[in-house]
């Protein structure tokens, strides 16, 4: 859309993650691997440390791209 010069709207939600792939990966005998964005924990060396803080707006921003942000209902609208 950016290169070719086309407004879209993307509401992006986060959920620290590919949930839904980590939650098949479970009902099915897994512990689930790699779906979540988080840190690897220095204390366990597996990714289970704190989630990984993802700037979705600088991100977009960075592309070329106008992004804000809503943390709530209200701003949301």
């Amino acid at each position: 859309a950016i290169q070719e010069n086309q407004k879209i709207i993307i509401i992006l939600f986060n959920n620290n993650g590919y949930q839904c792939i980590r939650n098949l990966q479970r009902a099915h005998g897994s512990l689930g691997f790699g779906n979540e964005f988080k840190y690897r924990s220095t204390l366990t060396k597996q990714l289970d440390g704190d989630k990984l803080k993802v700037d979705f707006v600088k991100y977009a921003e960075a592309l070329g791209a106008r992004a804000m942000q809503a943390k709530n209902a209200l701003e949301f609208q």
